[in-house]
């Protein structure tokens, strides 16, 4: 059987006027915070891989919301497509909570990943309640179940601007993720589902770390660039 490939789509995002005003904004804003305050922060992304089982096996790993390249897309790939959703957090002790679904995440499916696996992470980490949330702007993380689920919950959101992946460190874990399964094709989706828990749970705290401390670089370099882009 042929193994199944991880194909890494290589862009900047798209940043607006809009976009590119609020980052300066949110650049300005927290510059502001120290190694101490960035500590106290528990990041959390999704993102998604499309697979099909048509004979090229073909796997493209995308962020949530994004469109393919097309020349990444075989002509029969929509024939028999499946999804496989990816969401996860790190805190500054190290990753946190996986969660993995084939299904796209709702108001409702987000609420119970946060309920099976938000708590859990700082309570293993012992980050205790004072800590600060950062999660995208997908539709179903702004549904009034969510955000009742975190105000019941006192958990404080950290406000993030859209299009930036850049301010988010996670997105450098995800880029791990891909590399490494890049050198371990996976035989099967059940395959790809263990390689993605067995690198992803063998990442180094300090990997994380290093990824924390960059965070005033990165907010520099957006001042620097009036809002534009980064090298992260």
């Amino acid at each position: 059987m042929k193994a199944l490939m991880v194909v890494q789509l290589e862009k900047k995002t798209f940043l607006s006027k809009k976009n590119i005003k609020a980052r300066y904004a949110y650049a300005l804003q927290m510059l502001k915070f120290r190694d101490d305050d960035w500590k106290k922060v528990v990041f959390s992304d999704e993102s998604s891989v499309w697979f099909t089982g048509a004979a090229g096996r073909i796997f493209v790993w995308r962020k949530v919301g994004e469109e393919f390249k097309n020349e990444c897309l075989a002509p029969t790939f929509k024939s028999g497509r499946e999804t496989l959703m990816i969401w996860g957090c790190i805190t500054y002790e190290g990753v946190g909570a996986l969660h993995m679904c084939d299904s796209n995440i709702s108001g409702a499916s987000y609420k119970s990943i946060l309920e099976q696996n938000l708590q859990a992470t700082v309570s293993v980490v012992g980050t205790g309640d004072d800590y600060k949330f950062v999660q995208d702007g997908a539709p179903g993380y702004r549904a009034r179940l969510v955000k009742n689920y975190l105000k019941e919950k006192k958990v404080e959101l950290l406000p993030h601007p859209a299009q930036s992946p850049d301010l988010n460190p996670i997105e450098n874990l995800w880029a791990l993720v891909k590399q490494e399964l890049s050198k371990r094709p996976a035989s099967s989706v059940d395959d790809l589902k263990e390689k993605i828990q067995e690198i992803w749970y063998d990442i180094e705290p300090k990997t994380v770390q290093d990824l924390y401390h960059s965070m005033p670089k990165r907010l520099l370099q957006v001042n620097d660039n009036r809002g534009g882009h980064t090298k992260y």
